[in-house]
């Protein structure tokens, strides 16, 4: 900077003073040169991470660039881009707690991981014939870098199924993700009218599957699927209805919508996940299938740490056989339909949730609330009507802190259309 003053070459009379006026002004923009010198770009800040004792530093500064890149506008100031960093790492649900400090010149990252790498135990039971029980090996940090991978199998009343899953959700830190899965089950399927089995068949069905998959922004991601599936059956007891043995390939499209706000014991905001799947290949002599379906959660804080969950979702079927339906029950918009106990070709159905905390210690969150579900259902069996059904409730849950899977769940209510009252209670996974 002197340099550049002496090259002027300056050769004017100044008043008295001034020299010193001139040696403060120079001071001051020396002082200002270096702030501004050391103010670099938020997203060119290099990222120091501490805490960290499973995920590897690279991958969490690689999430802290997409939350970066994913702000609609440039935070105002850097306290406000730490708070959308905090809230964005906590997205992950890789860590228990976060901390951020942005520097203008470096972001300091501390957190906490959680236990991801688990055997957990899976377990169900209704007030109907529904019991399942099993063990699953769940990482959902596989090499410190977010991947997931789970290992598992379930033995229920109506028969068994066994699986294994993995998904990269950015290969070599790009915006591609991979999947890939594999299954094999042996289960009794029956469809219910009322309290009362109409339909059954059993099923042995060994299925593989992969994804391909594009990160597009954090509100918007999209999955092209392939998968192949060979399925045999034989009708039970005197029910009428005999699918055929067959094998297929499926291909699908998913893509979900939005970015909800992780608050540990809900997801706040909106998201919508449709997807489209049509078969190319089938053996045998029923149509190819093709269906289309969506679910859409909304959810929003109430009265402070209350919260308030609104769901719906429909889907359409159309070729295959009796097996080729949607089988629903036993899930959110669902309850007090016996698990997989209504084969439709076509369903609306919607569910409304509101949870209160009850108890908050070291270990998790302990919430009740109560629930009403309701939908319309187009059965795919032969001359039955199609019509609705609704069921309320109270629920129980307990949230894990420091793991990455939900705790226990009981849920108590009433659907005059088919169990009547029922209860449900699930442990690990068995918990929605």
């Amino acid at each position: 900077m002197m340099a550049l003053i002496n090259s002027l070459n300056l050769s004017m009379d100044f008043p008295m003073g001034f020299h010193g006026q001139q040696s403060m002004a120079i001071g001051l923009l020396f002082a200002v040169t270096a702030t501004l010198a050391q103010a670099v770009p938020l997203n060119e800040r290099p990222i120091y991470v501490q805490g960290n004792e499973r995920t590897r530093p690279a991958y969490i500064e690689h999430l802290v660039r997409n939350c970066l890149e994913d702000t609609d506008e440039t935070p105002r100031d850097d306290d406000a881009a730490a708070q959308i960093i905090r809230a964005c790492l906590l997205n992950s649900r890789l860590f228990v707690e976060t901390a951020v400090h942005v520097a203008p010149d470096r972001i300091d990252v501390t957190v906490e991981d959680r236990w991801t790498l688990i055997p957990i135990p899976f377990a169900s039971a209704g007030s109907g014939d529904d019991r399942a029980a099993g063990v699953f090996l769940l990482e959902t940090n596989f090499l410190g870098i977010g991947q997931m991978l789970a290992l598992g199998g379930a033995i229920t009343n109506a028969g068994s199924s066994y699986f294994g899953f993995y998904r990269d959700p950015s290969v070599a830190f790009s915006p591609w993700s991979l999947g890939l899965n594999v299954m094999r089950s042996s289960v009794d399927l029956h469809s219910y009218a009322g309290k009362e089995a109409v339909a059954g068949f059993s099923e042995v069905k060994v299925g593989f599957g992969a994804s391909l998959g594009y990160r597009f922004s954090g509100r918007l991601s999209a999955d092209v699927n392939l998968r192949r599936t060979i399925a045999g059956y034989r009708t039970l007891d005197t029910y009428t209805e005999d699918p055929t043995d067959n094998a297929g390939i499926d291909v699908g499209l998913k893509a979900k919508i939005g970015e909800p706000t992780y608050r540990f014991y809900f997801q706040e905001g909106f998201e919508l996940q449709p997807e489209v799947w049509a078969q190319v290949a089938r053996s045998g002599p029923d149509k190819r299938t093709l269906s289309a379906a969506y679910r859409a959660n909304y959810a929003t804080a109430v009265h402070g740490d209350h919260a308030l969950k609104v769901s719906a979702s429909s889907g359409i079927s159309r070729g295959g056989g009796v097996a080729d339906t949607f089988r629903l029950g036993g899930h959110e918009g669902t309850r007090g339909i016996p698990a997989n106990g209504a084969w439709v070709e076509s369903y609306h159905a919607v569910s409304v949730d509101y949870l209160m905390p009850v108890r908050s210690g070291d270990t998790g969150i302990l919430a009740s609330g109560v629930f009403a579900d309701g939908g319309y259902l187009r059965f795919r069996e032969p001359g039955r009507p199609p019509g609705g059904y609704s069921a309320a409730g109270i629920s129980v849950y307990y949230f894990l802190k420091k793991v990455a899977v939900p705790g226990f769940g009981l849920e108590i209510g009433y659907n005059p259309t088919f169990q009547g009252a029922f209860g449900t209670a699930s442990v690990g996974l068995g918990f929605n």
